[in-house]
């Protein structure tokens, strides 16, 4: 492959760091020393979009190892993370964990502290929910006239809306209907943080391609 130079927009680039992270250069969660360190486990949702009837975690607090379990009942009035973007519709904030609804497949309805990840990978299989079904969306082009409502208090599933400036311009003349999709290809991958608190310090090692905009934030 030739080398070029300038803008990466649309030229194909050559990786350079596999053969460090495929070895024995990479630092993984599983690497960090921290001892004494609790480890955090998400009991998650495993359908779409249902209705939470009942969430029983008395057996996994009485698990070996376990520390705590929190569910939204007892985050009391600890607000929500804002949306990632400010222009997104404020009424569509996930909650930190999931209170009535869940609304994907993933959603944290729970989460166990515990001495070690063992030990909080078998509390979750103690965990009990009772999900009444709800209609899901799975198409991203009908979510937006769907009349199922994942934020009801949202009115619809439109999260921003841009008016073109050339809607009535150039655009409008054109001889067909144009329509601009766009979908974004998200590879799943597993992630995770540790770190340590005291006093008047924090660190924190977490996978991001924001640092900067990570370490702006602050402690969690």
């Amino acid at each position: 492959m030739s080398e070029t130079r300038g803008s990466i927009l649309g030229t194909r680039v050559k990786r350079v760091e596999d053969p460090k992270f495929l070895t024995v250069g990479g630092s993984y969660i599983g690497d960090l020393d921290l001892p004494g360190a609790a480890h955090l486990t998400y009991v998650r949702s495993t359908v779409a979009h249902a209705r939470i009837a009942a969430l029983d975690v008395e057996a996994a607090r009485s698990a070996p190892g376990v520390v705590a379990v929190f569910t939204a009942a007892d985050l009391g009035d600890l607000a929500p993370a804002p949306p990632p973007m400010p222009f997104m519709n404020a009424m569509m904030t996930r909650p930190l964990l999931a209170t009535d609804t869940v609304r994907f497949v993933g959603e944290p309805v729970a989460v166990i502290v515990s001495e070690t990840p063992a030990q909080g990978a078998d509390a979750v299989e103690l965990v009990f929910v009772d999900y009444e079904p709800l209609p899901v969306v799975i198409d991203p082009e009908l979510s937006a006239t769907s009349t199922t409502i994942l934020f009801p208090q949202a009115a619809n599933n439109i999260v921003h809306e841009m008016a073109s400036p050339d809607a009535r311009g150039s655009l409008a003349k054109s001889l067909s209907p144009l329509t601009a999709t766009k979908f974004t290809a998200v590879v799943a991958r597993p992630a995770g943080g540790g770190g340590f608190f005291a006093s008047n310090t924090s660190k924190m090692a977490l996978p991001t391609m924001w640092p900067f905009f990570e370490q702006g934030r602050g402690p969690l």
